[in-house]
């Protein structure tokens, strides 16, 4: 069982800042990733589109039900330092480098969590 009071307070969140969350269903796969648009009884679950659905499909979910609760979505930006040619490469050979530079080097990065 997850915690409720978490739940509520992550899809209060969500609800206020227009993003989506993420828990598992009586346990079943999918993960659901809904975009909740409010509490439906008193406070008995939460209701929202389906963001993983092309027709964005309205549900209801009773936090009852919630098995595994991943939570709020979180937005990253991560940044690569620049790899820089020294002659005209073609878009093969910048592909190519690139995978070379991630499978076989230290590259220097950061990540950027915005502001929400």
């Amino acid at each position: 069982m997850v915690d409720v009071s978490q739940v509520t307070l992550d899809v209060i969140e969500a609800i206020q800042s227009n993003k989506s969350v993420s828990f598992r269903y009586d346990g079943q796969e999918p993960i659901r990733v809904i975009k909740p648009q409010g509490f439906y009884g008193d406070f008995v679950g939460f209701e929202g589109t389906d963001e993983t659905k092309e027709d964005k499909e309205f549900r209801r979910f009773g936090l009852t039900n919630v098995s595994d609760w991943l939570g709020l979505e979180e937005s990253f930006v991560v940044h690569i330092e620049p790899i820089a040619f020294t002659y005209h490469p073609t878009a093969a050979e910048v592909r190519q480098r690139v995978i070379e530079l991630l499978d076989f080097e230290d590259l220097e990065y950061g990540v950027e969590v915005p502001d929400a």
